[in-house]
């Protein structure tokens, strides 16, 4: 299948992906991409219009949570830690070439993801739905179909994914 990104984010990331795999083959080296999906944890940035850390902000400072379109746009998330998890495990293997996606499989969407934090921080608070979801907006993104199975199979024998609830607490 052809992939055809939707954005300049997504553009850069297969050009990336185009670089390593090219330099690889006429320098005779193994090579292996992983894209990581929705990555969150401590201390990381409100910059980059990160979700999480943006409603957790906005919870502990009894603000209302900002949602873009119905909050029914699902995620993949996944913690720092599984990543660098990941990243190990795949150094080790020296089977692995190719690209991978880097997921839990597990979809979340933004709703239920607001909903999670303002449980976890214990308050009350509102909802701001903020739409349309704009041109070039991802409104799906986690592991579906055939590269869940290839992802599993390769890597989940070594990662034991945080649910995305308990790490958030």
């Amino acid at each position: 299948a052809c992939y055809a990104p939707s954005n300049p984010y997504a553009i850069t990331k297969l050009a990336a992906e185009g670089y390593n795999r090219y330099y690889s083959h006429i320098n005779k080296y193994d090579y292996y991409n992983l894209r990581f999906f929705n990555v969150y944890g401590p201390n990381q940035s409100h910059v980059y219009n990160a979700v999480i850390p943006n409603f957790i902000d906005a919870a502990k400072k009894n603000k209302p949570i900002e949602i873009i379109g119905d909050g029914e746009q699902k995620r993949d998330f996944i913690h720092v830690l599984d990543v660098v998890s990941s990243i190990i495990k795949c150094a080790y293997d020296d089977m692995l070439i190719g690209t991978y996606d880097v997921g839990t499989g597990v979809q979340t969407s933004i709703n239920d993801l607001a909903k999670m934090i303002i449980d976890i921080i214990c308050i009350v608070l509102a909802f701001i739905l903020k739409g349309p979801i704009g041109i070039g907006t991802i409104v799906l993104t986690f592991l579906v179909g055939p590269m869940v199975d290839m992802f599993y199979k390769i890597l989940i024998k070594y990662i034991d994914f945080n649910e995305l609830e308990e790490s958030l607490s």
